[in-house]
């Protein structure tokens, strides 16, 4: 076919029209990584081609109006000027362009660009989607039907992304229940799912499985019961009588039991409530320590405390020989709030105090392994060991969350009990994850944090003590100049030092 100049011409039109960007290069669509809050994450700026070393890099969050500025690079420097507050000592470049946000939260959920600028023209830009996950406990469940089935329950709330449940068999053979799921007004997802199970149903150990995974972030929580026990085999007549008498008593004597035990429990709660001191009266620390064990006074601790003060700032964090004078601050007198997660139980929901009180609960087992440890390490620093276990309660849940390397299993900065991050301290891996030693370097260091709140603040010494916890997670910079209202603002899902305070108390 002949080519006319008409043809030419009309080609070369298109081809302008629809090869034409502004100068911008075409990037593929916004990709996405997912964090869990308190974690690092990295998001990617990888441009296909290099470019000017005299463009201006700036990276911006674009889905809130107006858009906020996160980091700024120009001549090889950052500009911190225009930088937003929200992300002061957060932000920094790594793998050339990307940038790596440090202790994520749950309020940087969105939309982030990286553009590159040759004065007020865009030369390259690329977007990356940041979804900061919530996880629960899972809880599994099980019910007799009157058709001699088991109903299983598997149920749990407050996820995002929403997760895929299954309920499995000791082979791993999908059971495939009945998931229902509703979301809140938060965006946050709740689910429950039912299965009618009879003996032909499971394979294997009669053991039922609930699992509970993103996918997109390889995370997986997983709750499991053995059912064996709960079929039995279908009783045809009646039960002779004498059988039948036995049962009667069997009933009556548990009944008995349990409205004995019962009663018991009513009266030391009783008797717990008129020997537990109110807040302000002064005896509320002697009573901490009658409960979680006695910690004896060193004749050391009425000595002159600037000789002291000035020991905790030289004092390496290492084990000491002489014990520091104890902090003569009440916990039961801080002021707290308790933790925002909501806790289930007995499908009943807590949140709170109540629910940081039940999760320092779980948590009581474990920690019995270390009771020694505690106390001897509080004596030394000074620390109260109440305060000392709900830090490894909230931080490790008494070591159950640790890897089998001793470091946190969603942030593999933090090592043992205490979750120490190895970027701001000197570990020693040999003495081990849930040694003396470990615990005494995290008392030590929140031993120093007490003394430093309370020479750069004019507040009491229970303010102080509250605002060294928060220093504990966020770092002492973060917090020194904050109002004590607004001390767990800059902490781990704006709760940490009202959850671990709530915990010790």
């Amino acid at each position: 076919m002949e080519i006319t100049e008409f043809h030419f011409f009309f080609f070369c039109c298109v081809f302008t029209l629809f090869s034409r960007n502004d100068g911008l290069p075409v990037s593929a669509g916004p990709v996405t990584r997912f964090s869990l809050p308190g974690g690092n994450v990295v998001l990617p700026c990888r441009p296909a081609s290099p470019l000017s070393h005299d463009l201006v890099l700036e990276w911006l969050r674009v889905d809130v109006p107006p858009s906020l500025t996160l980091f700024v690079l120009r001549d090889g420097e950052e500009l911190k000027q225009d930088k937003d507050d929200r992300y002061v000592g957060r932000t920094a470049l790594t793998d050339g362009y990307s940038l790596s946000l440090l202790d994520v939260q749950s309020q940087d959920n969105g939309t982030y660009s990286c553009v590159f600028w040759r004065g007020t023209q865009r030369q390259h830009q690329e977007s990356v989607s940041l979804i900061v996950a919530r996880v629960s406990e899972v809880n599994i469940s099980t019910s007799k039907m009157p058709s001699n089935e088991l109903l299983v329950v598997c149920e749990s709330c407050d996820w995002y992304p929403p997760p895929q449940v299954f309920l499995l068999d000791s082979t791993r053979k999908d059971l495939h229940a009945l998931t229902k799921r509703s979301t809140g007004r938060d965006g946050l997802v709740s689910f429950s799912a039912t299965l009618h199970l009879n003996k032909a149903t499971l394979t294997g150990n009669r053991t039922v499985i609930c699992r509970v995974e993103i996918p997109e972030m390889n995370l997986v929580r997983e709750s499991q019961i053995d059912v064996g026990e709960g079929f039995s085999p279908q009783e045809a007549g009646s039960l002779p009588l004498v059988i039948s008498v036995l049962c009667v008593l069997l009933l009556l004597c548990i009944i008995i039991t349990c409205v004995t035990v019962y009663c018991w429990r009513r009266c030391q709660e009783h008797i717990l409530r008129k020997t537990k001191p109110k807040k302000g009266s002064g005896a509320s620390e002697d009573y901490l320590l009658e409960l979680f064990g006695s910690v004896e006074t060193s004749a050391g601790e009425m000595e002159d405390n600037k000789t002291s003060e000035g020991k905790a700032e030289a004092r390496e964090v290492f084990p000491s020989d002489e014990p520091l004078p104890r902090v003569h601050a009440d916990i039961m007198n801080v002021e707290t709030t308790g933790t925002i997660q909501t806790v289930r139980v007995n499908r009943l929901s807590k949140t709170g105090v109540e629910a940081s009180e039940e999760l320092a609960d779980r948590d009581l087992t474990e920690m019995e392994k270390y009771k020694e440890d505690i106390l001897f390490v509080g004596k030394q620093r000074g620390v109260h060991p109440a305060l000392i276990a709900a830090i490894i309660s909230r931080q490790s849940q008494a070591g159950t969350s640790l890897s089998q390397t001793g470091y946190g299993t969603f942030d593999h900065d933090c090592f043992g009990l205490m979750q120490i991050n190895k970027l701001y301290h000197k570990l020693d891996e040999r003495t081990g994850p849930f040694s003396r030693e470990h615990l005494d370097q995290g008392a030590a260091y929140l031993r120093l944090l007490i003394d430093t709140m309370r020479k750069n603040t004019g507040w009491t010494a229970e303010q102080n003590l509250k605002g060294a916890v928060a220093c504990y997670i966020a770092g002492p910079e973060k917090v020194i100049g904050l109002k004590y209202d607004e001390v767990d603002s800059v902490t781990p899902n704006n709760d940490f030092a009202n959850d671990v305070i709530a915990r010790a108390q």
